[in-house]
């Protein structure tokens, strides 16, 4: 889901889900495959701290192990080119 306003959530379409991360030059093919197959447990986005909320920077996802989805396993972290190693190390801890 993303912002579509300040008063609802608007859902996209599974395929466009991420697409700014992608146009940003990650793979976003993990979480598409978990969110097809109904395991997506989250999705973390990373973006520079600015008025604007972007450039994004990296992003982790994790998957459901479980039908009762009390355990989930870190499937992806990825940062672009050039961004602090303690952002990829950020998203990996957020992601516990």
């Amino acid at each position: 889901m993303t912002w579509g306003s300040a008063e609802a959530l608007v859902p996209l379409p599974a395929s466009e889900t991420g697409s700014w991360l992608a146009d940003a030059g990650m793979d976003v093919s993990v979480p598409h495959r978990l969110i097809a197959g109904d395991r997506l447990a989250f999705w973390l986005q990373a973006y520079v701290n600015n008025s604007r909320g972007h450039p994004f920077v990296g992003h982790a996802a994790a998957s459901w192990e479980n039908a009762r989805h009390t355990t989930a396993r870190l499937e992806v972290v990825h940062t672009t080119p050039g961004v602090p190693t303690e952002v990829r190390g950020a998203l990996a801890r957020f992601a516990r």
